[in-house]
């Protein structure tokens, strides 16, 4: 991605951004991150602080990060050694530039996608099949055939939100 493609897909995506600053924004004043950087391609990374509610609940369910507009969200990105969890930012980083591909769409392409692995590919995973996802682990060098035996909860259990 270069720059002007980066400024295209910021501009498309920015009423997502807009309201995710707003959001995020409320949330850095009552302490729920510690820290706010600018990251390449117009997006910010937003770590937020472990011992805050959302870092906890963060931790509880499994979340490592989220993306939406031109934010990046992660639990906890330094590593004690001092190292980045780099694989995490990358796939994040991926979802940025979905959300810069598809602008204001990207939420509802992406449960559309999600229902359509549920409702007609019933040997599939509504999260872990889903092209967004696969294509951000792809990006990131992660595991992207993740096995029924590995899904969260259960290899049964097909449907991610709730």
């Amino acid at each position: 991605m270069n720059t002007f493609f980066a400024i295209l897909g910021f501009l498309w995506c920015f009423p997502v951004s807009l309201l995710t600053w707003i959001t995020f924004g409320f949330m850095y004043l009552f302490g729920q991150f510690e820290s706010i950087v600018p990251y390449k391609y117009l997006m910010w990374v937003w770590d937020v602080e472990d011992s805050s509610k959302l870092g906890k609940w963060m931790q509880k369910n499994g979340w490592l990060g989220f993306s939406c507009g031109n934010c990046i969200l992660v639990r906890n990105i330094f590593r004690e050694d001092g190292s980045k969890y780099q694989r995490t930012l990358d796939h994040e980083e991926r979802h940025c530039q979905q959300h810069y591909a598809a602008g204001v769409f990207f939420f509802l392409f992406y449960v559309l996608e999600s229902l359509k692995i549920y409702f007609f590919c019933p040997r599939k995973h509504s999260y872990y099949d889903n092209w967004f996802e696969v294509d951000a682990r792809t990006y990131a060098g992660q595991l992207v055939k993740i096995p029924r035996s590995a899904w969260a909860q259960g290899p049964n259990d097909r449907w991610a939100w709730w």
